[in-house]
């Protein structure tokens, strides 16, 4: 990573806050614009557990 990309917690809030803010703005959950921001929190999401685990030298299986 480099210091011009956000780290992997700050992309995560972010991503959280962009579909916060399509639900505020009446976006349903089928909409594409909503689905498509739930998709990328989501994923954000599964790579910050990921990174998260690494560091506590956790392995995923057994956290699951």
């Amino acid at each position: 990573m480099n210091g011009s990309e956000p780290a992997d917690g700050t992309r995560l809030f972010q991503r959280l806050r962009n579909v916060r803010d399509l639900a505020a703005s009446g976006a349903l959950a089928r909409d594409e614009a909503y689905t498509g921001g739930r998709v990328a929190y989501e994923g954000a999401l599964a790579r910050l557990r990921d990174v998260m685990r690494r560091d506590l030298g956790v392995d995923r299986a057994v956290a699951l």
